[in-house]
Formats: C-alpha cells, sequence, structure tokens
C-alpha cells in the first residue's frame, strides 16, 4: 500500500513529509541493511504441517517453486483498495471506460486537471473526504455518494463543509444506472430524499480497504486447523499477533479492521516477532 500513498505523509514519528515509496525504500534499506533476505514477486501455493514445522512452497515471478519449512509463519499480507467490485453491478458500469472511473489511491493523482469540473466521489470515509478536500481546494465541484452516514473525521468532515457551494453530501444513497454522455457521465441514483440525475466529468472510488486474506481459502491446509477471521476477512489475533493456529501470527493491516496504518502495522510486527521468541524458546 505504501507504494500506492502518493502524499507526504506527516504524521509518522520522525519520518516527516515522506511519500508512500519514499517510506517504503527507508523501510528496504534498513532491511539490507539487517540482511533480511527477501524473495520479490512470490505467491503462496501451500501451507501444510510438517511435523513441528510448517512446510511451505511458493510460486516465484519466474513461475518457479520454491518450497523450504518454518517453525513459524507470519501473515503480514496486509489490504487491497476496493474497486471495481463497488460498481460492476450496476447497468451501464460496462460502457464507462478506463478514464471515467479511477479507484482508491489513484483518485489523488491530476486532481489540478479537474478544475471547473464535477466529479463524483464514491465514499464517506477519510480517504474520500480527503480527496473531496483536495478537488474543492483545486477548483473542481464534488458529489459525496454515501450508503448510509459519513465516518469520516471530524476535521475532515469540516473542511469539506467550508465550501458550501461547490458541495453536495448524499446520505444513504444507492447508484441505480450510469450512462456515458456525449461530455459528461450520467449518473441516475437514489439517496434518502429523492431519486436524481447528477452529471459529473469523473467517478472517484474510494469505498475502504478489504484484507488481504483469499489466499488461505486454498493455500492453508485444513488439516492445520481453523483460521479465524472476522465477516470481513480481517484475521482474528490475540494481543500479541497469535492466531487461532499455533505457530502462524499475523501483523499489520491484515488483522487491524479499526485503525490500519503505517505506525500500528510497525508496533504490532514488533509485538509478534517478541511472541514468536517467546513461544519458540518455551516449545523447543
Amino acid at each position: 500500500m505504501q507504494q500506492l500513498n502518493f502524499l507526504r505523509n506527516e504524521w509518522v514519528l520522525g519520518q516527516p513529509g515522506l511519500t508512500g515509496p519514499e517510506l517504503g525504500a527507508k523501510f528496504a534499506e534498513h532491511m539490507a541493511a539487517e540482511r533480511i533476505p527477501i524473495e520479490f514477486g512470490c505467491s503462496p501455493i501451500s501451507i501444510e504441517p510438517a511435523g513441528r514445522q510448517f512446510a511451505i512452497a511458493l510460486r516465484t515471478s519466474d513461475n518457479e517453486t520454491l518450497a523450504t519449512t518454518f517453525r513459524a509463519v507470519l501473515i503480514a499480507t496486509g489490504l487491497r483498495y476496493r474497486a471495481q467490485e463497488v460498481l460492476e453491478a450496476v447497468p451501464g458500469f460496462g460502457d464507462l471506460g478506463a478514464d471515467d472511473i479511477v479507484y482508491g489511491p489513484y483518485a489523488f493523482l491530476g486532481m489540478e486537471k479537474l478544475a471547473g469540473e464535477s466529479v463524483l466521489i464514491v465514499g464517506c470515509g477519510d480517504n474520500a473526504y480527503e480527496n473531496a478536500h483536495f478537488l474543492l481546494e483545486a477548483g473542481a465541484r464534488v458529489a459525496l455518494v454515501c450508503r448510509s452516514l459519513p465516518r469520516a473525521q471530524t476535521r475532515l468532515r469540516e473542511a469539506v463543509q467550508a465550501f458550501v457551494s461547490k458541495y453536495a453530501l448524499l446520505t444513504h444513497a444507492r447508484i441505480e444506472s450510469l450512462r456515458r454522455g456525449d461530455d459528461c457521465i450520467e449518473v441516475s441514483l437514489l439517496s434518502a430524499s429523492k431519486a436524481e440525475t447528477l452529471r459529473v466529468r469523473k467517478i472517484h472510488v474510494l469505498a475502504g480497504y478489504a484484507p488481504n486474506t483469499l489466499f488461505l481459502e486454498t493455500a492453508l491446509s485444513p488439516s492445520l486447523g481453523h483460521l479465524e477471521l472476522d465477516s470481513a476477512g480481517y484475521l482474528k489475533v490475540d494481543g500479541w499477533g497469535r492466531t487461532s493456529i499455533p505457530g502462524i501470527y499475523a501483523a499489520g493491516d491484515v488483522c487491524n479492521p479499526d485503525f490500519p496504518n503505517v505506525a500500528s502495522a510497525i508496533a504490532s510486527g514488533a509485538k509478534a516477532a517478541k511472541a514468536v521468541e517467546i513461544d519458540l524458546r518455551n516449545c523447543p
């Protein structure tokens, strides 16, 4: 996710003003200095029991299989931003082009080019409101479509509300259809108050994130036991990052539905590493 964080981040303690790629580069540099081996471009094939260890098979970027065994496994696969699945069932979605809808972090690129244009934002969380604020500052007009009520921080909502005449908030809203016009996208929707049609230049989908846990459905051997997930697919862990299967741990956004972010991910990684050390020491 840091590779897609194009804005400067001001709240990672001791690392002010870095973009996601810049911050990620610092993490990678530190890992290289500690001689931690990294295999890029791998995807899990299987995680099987092997006595008191785990036999893991990975598919490399060269389509080769890398197999080895470990005493412990830490899952830190993070999140993915919700994208096409948010609107693909809406009639008319298939008629829109790649330039009509922007998903997730990519909505924060080229906002200055939308001055004087109308933008529909699907979502009402922090990212949606932050995107709305930047667009409004750039001179765009914004409509926020929310399935229920806004969840964004108060300061972000107040920043958007200051642009009284240039933004609209549609709560308890559902998009009924999409149609590509000659110079706009026609969006028919039903909100809490009425049915209406908006004409916009672009649609920004900022509808949250989903944990990268789907691979476990096929990779994790049933003989290891049941790995508990919550209703949204996040891994359930104790205070030290232990999952429901002994020897398998989790850290970072993949097990943090409440407030996924860089600072908490680093902290949970440190706690999980300590739990691994304690557990292996007590069960040699």
